[in-house]
């Protein structure tokens, strides 16, 4: 924050001066009525009585309330005289400023009192303290300025506002920046230059991350009976099925040696014989050993994937005088 404190030309505070109250008594005398009420005329009488009381009497601050109260009721020449010089006297510069002339303005012409009343303006003037904000860096838009919780008018400030000597809170907002606060003293008769600017910005709230789908349920660690006992029972099946193989092997080998020397059926010798029937014995053991050793296989297989989990699993076996089946059912 910076704040300068200096004195400007008397003549220049004038005309600024004089050219605000022209046009603020101008709209106060066009947006009233002409006449007031009988009522209405009743109590601001008897307001500016009281205020005149407080006055000879020394409550300066309560004189001044009156004679604000009538003036808004009724507004005459004479009120606002009282009302100037009870703020006067109270260090209210710029609004006795503003209260001269603007009984200047209401006094009828040919008024004897405008020329005491714009001497006293012409005394007051340089009294007056004036309120002068730049902005500091570049423009912020939506930017607005409050001096003690009331929005004031960027242009007056930029111009230089009067206003009365004291102590002022003066606030900097602007949409997405942190508020800023100023302390502004007046004294009599300087012009006070603050460079403004709004807060820091707001920081955004951190996006919400979105959470990951919970992972499917893991099957249980190790090996359960079932598993084990298909293990086992498919190490049974791998075993029947390479026996079997084997056997089978041997069974056809023996067949060929047969049809060698057994060219003629049922015609052989006894070596033939001998042969044929060991051939059928291996025959026999690989069909008994592929069976049992694809259903072993078939029952390990089916039993280990029911136990791990694998969805819609399912075995079924069939054992008749005739044949015997398998069957394994999974879904995906």
């Amino acid at each position: 924050m910076k704040i300068s404190t200096h004195r400007e030309h008397t003549h220049h505070l004038r005309n600024r001066s004089m050219a605000g109250a022209l046009a603020l008594a101008i709209m106060m005398i066009s947006g009233r009525p002409r006449a007031a009420p009988a009522e209405e005329t009743a109590r601001a009488k008897t307001q500016f009585e009281q205020g005149r009381a407080a006055v000879k009497s020394g409550d300066l601050s309560r004189a001044r309330a009156l004679f604000l109260s009538s003036e808004s009721l009724v507004p005459k020449t004479a009120t606002l005289m009282n009302l100037a010089d009870c703020e006067e006297r109270l260090g209210l510069y710029a609004s006795a400023l503003q209260h001269f002339q603007e009984a200047v303005l209401l006094a009828p012409p040919g008024d004897d009192r405008i020329e005491g009343l714009k001497r006293r303006a012409r005394a007051v003037e340089p009294k007056v303290p004036r309120l002068r904000v730049q902005a500091k860096g570049p423009p912020v838009p939506g930017m607005k300025i409050l001096i003690d919780a009331r929005e004031v008018a960027a242009e007056s400030l930029q111009a230089g506002r009067p206003m009365d000597p004291g102590q002022y809170v003066m606030l900097v907002t602007a949409p997405g920046r942190k508020e800023r606060e100023y302390k502004v003293h007046l004294s009599e008769g300087e012009t006070v230059v603050v460079e403004a600017e709004p807060g820091d910005l707001v920081p955004r709230p951190p996006a919400l991350a979105k959470m990951p789908a919970p992972a499917a349920p893991a099957p249980a660690g190790g090996l359960g009976k079932l598993q084990v006992a298909g293990l086992a029972l498919g190490g049974v099946g791998v075993v029947g099925l390479v026996v079997g193989a084997v056997t089978g092997a041997m069974a056809v080998s023996k067949k060929e040696q047969l049809d060698g020397m057994c060219p003629v059926a049922n015609n052989c010798t006894k070596e033939g014989v001998d042969l044929a029937a060991e051939g059928s014995r291996f025959g026999t053991a690989s069909t008994v050993g592929l069976t049992a050793g694809g259903i072993a296989l078939a029952l390990g297989a089916g039993a280990f994937a029911v136990r791990a989990g694998v969805p819609g699993g399912s075995a079924a076996i069939a054992v008749g005088p005739s044949q015997a089946s398998v069957t394994f059912r999974w879904a995906f």
